[in-house]
């Protein structure tokens, strides 16, 4: 009797739990987890010590708030998984926030356990490989969505106070959102308005008129409370990062972004001029620029990789213009949104999340319509069969129309705009593309509970109408379910393989502790055959000592990080270091070769020897170099 009166009381949370438990251990058993880029493995490295052998409080990717907190449970918990914990939790929280309220708009246990189903299916088809390579971006945009989520399902309140503590939740998620992926968050937030004014336009159908005080006082109040949280982390990370060398390297880092993720890198065949106005030889370019070798110049500033960038933000506006540019994105756009390559193909593309918001879109606007039809009275007996109640049905429906269709036409020209923000500008990688797509899931999944709720149609005996909308759902879902699972085993197949080198890369380096290795960016990052990503698992051989080794470039270069890395192991500069210093050697694909260092080092000045002496996996070789000035040489 106890148990079952706790049940009762604990329904809703207890079937959310069960499926989020069911699957967690499904994924861990089945797959496992993974970081999903390389990236992501520097991120956790620099908040757990391995980095430069202490847990760093600023690791430049997140707002200092979060990273410092991470960085405090890594000083507590030295050698436990505190990021991997932390990302994992993030996303079977919101999964878990999203469920539990989704069972609040069904009745019966039978309704629920179908609704958890549904959820779980969809959860396990579209975001499947979410769960098992875990990318930080992404985690901040399933924060953002369960945060809008949870507001547009939120339950009316009509005292301010109340109303702003029913919502803490979304405030805290998307602050949190924001502290995890700032450019994701702010990326989210025309989509996050547009649930903010889908609620609001709610109230119209209460007492109090739409634009009333209350009303007026509740949603600023929701909103100013995020935003206030917003500023106070920027201000909080601005002054984290306002120290001399922090502020400098900041700088250096945006111009970086800007040239390697907006603009490109010119070629040096066809812009011989802008490299030698730059003073920078043919295999300087090749070294810093196209295998991404920063290190090995200490001159390399901000200004440096602004003029490439300005000079090539030209060179492209003269060969496509901003007219072609943007019919050939909107082109792009559409084929996206509508298209599903055929079974077989190799090309990429949306499938299965753009159908399933399609689905949705097309869902909640027939809610909204029968909505707004079932307001009228006796509409399911045979008195509606009269003219006068033809009448009303004609009017409720165009009501409806009005009613559901603005809403979705701000919702549809949002998702445009954001679209051919990241569409033009060249920045559409899966987790920019699936955050959205996932956001925007959210908040239609959230509409359509709460237009559905009205809906009083029934189809057999004590069936609602309603059901028909996650049926089309979870059929479509099914249909998608062993295919995407087939492409999830086959990615964590080739991710398995690939990352055998770079294990027994890192293997290498840790069972050699009197050396340090400085590693070819480019032979760090993918399997270069298949060009699956490095990463690692979450859980697994954790080893937070301080590693002996770094790449030789990356957005971490040149930071206070960097310098405090090569003081940790008495080293003054890559470039030095390898070319003079003792126990110092280099890793790079054995494919790759190492003329491309030579031919850098004689630009210098400096002759070098270089000695294969050591293969790992048959893929990587460890070199030793040996250089001389040339004033040597002539002795």
């Amino acid at each position: 009797m106890v148990l079952r009166e706790f049940y009762k009381k604990n329904e809703n949370k207890i079937i959310a739990a069960v499926l989020m438990i069911f699957l967690g251990v499904l994924v861990a058993v089945r797959y496992d987890y993974y970081f999903d880029l390389n990236d992501d493995v520097v991120m956790k490295d620099i908040l757990a010590g391995v980095y430069t052998g202490k847990p760093e409080s600023r690791n430049v990717q997140m707002m200092y708030p979060m990273s410092l907190l991470i960085s405090l449970f890594y000083r507590i918990f030295p050698q436990m998984p505190v990021y991997g914990i932390f990302l994992c939790s993030c996303q079977f929280v919101c999964f878990y926030l999203i469920v539990q309220r989704s069972l609040y708009f069904r009745n019966s246990t039978v309704s629920k356990l179908l609704m958890a189903v549904l959820e779980g299916l969809v959860m396990s088809v579209l975001f499947l490989p979410h769960f098992i390579f875990i990318q930080y971006t992404v985690t901040s945009a399933l924060l953002a969505g369960t945060a809008a989520f949870l507001f547009v399902t939120s339950a009316d309140e009509p005292a301010v106070s109340k109303f702003i503590r029913k919502n803490l939740c979304s405030i805290v998620l998307v602050i949190v959102a924001f502290g995890i992926r700032s450019e994701m968050l702010l990326l989210a937030m025309p989509f996050i308005c547009v649930a903010g004014i889908y609620r609001w336009s709610l109230e119209v159908y209460g007492k109090r008129a739409l634009f009333s005080t209350e009303n007026i006082v509740k949603y600023l109040g929701v909103i100013g409370s995020i935003l206030a949280g917003i500023v106070l982390v920027y201000v909080i990370n601005d002054a984290a990062y306002s120290g001399g060398s922090w502020r400098k390297f900041i700088d250096y880092f945006d111009s970086r972004t800007e040239l390697y993720d907006f603009q490109g890198i010119p070629s040096y065949e066809e812009n011989e001029k802008l490299y030698e106005r730059l003073g920078i030889t043919r295999a300087e370019q090749d070294m810093l620029f196209e295998r991404y070798n920063f290190g090995m110049d200490d001159t390399l500033d901000a200004g440096m990789l602004n003029a490439m960038a300005k000079y090539q933000s030209e060179a492209k506006k003269q060969t496509v213009s901003v007219g072609e540019n943007l019919v050939e994105k909107l082109g792009e756009y559409q084929y996206r949104t509508f298209h599903r390559e055929p079974k077989g193909s190799a090309t990429p593309d949306d499938y299965p999340w753009n159908v399933m918001v399609v689905l949705t879109y097309i869902s909640v606007f027939i809610a909204g319509i029968w909505n707004e039809v079932c307001k009228t009275k006796d509409c399911l007996t045979k008195d509606c069969l009269t003219k006068e109640h033809d009448a009303v049905h004609g009017k409720r429906t165009c009501c409806g129309v009005w009613k559901i269709g603005w809403k979705l036409f701000l919702m549809g020209l949002v998702r445009t705009v954001l679209w051919m923000y990241i569409l033009m500008n060249g920045r559409s990688p899966e987790r920019i593309t699936h955050s959205l797509y996932l956001i925007e899931l959210c908040i239609l999944w959230a509409m359509l509970h709460v237009e559905s709720r009205g809906i009083e149609a029934r189809i057999c005996g004590k069936i609602k109408a309603t059901v028909v909308f996650p049926a089309v759902l979870a059929l479509t879902a099914a249909a998608s379910l062993m295919a995407g699972i087939g492409k999830v085993d086959r990615e964590y197949a080739a991710r398995r393989e690939a990352n055998t080198t770079d294990i027994a890369m890192k293997d290498y380096c840790r069972a050699h502790p009197d050396n340090f290795y400085f590693i070819d960016v480019y032979s760090s990052v993918s399997d270069s055959v298949t060009l699956i990503p490095y990463s690692e698992k979450l859980f697994q051989n954790v080893n937070n000592h301080i590693a002996n080794y770094d790449i030789m470039g990356g957005w971490l270069n040149k930071s206070p990080l960097y310098d405090k890395k090569l003081k940790a192991f008495g080293l003054s500069s890559m470039q030095e270091a390898l070319a003079y210093s003792e126990n110092v050697y280099m890793m790079v694909k054995l494919e790759m070769g190492t003329d491309f260092l030579t031919d850098y080092y004689a630009d210098q000045g400096v002759e070098t020897e270089v000695e294969l002496i050591d293969t790992i996996n048959g893929i990587m070789g460890v070199y030793e170099i040996q250089g001389y000035m040339a004033e040597e040489i002539a002795d």
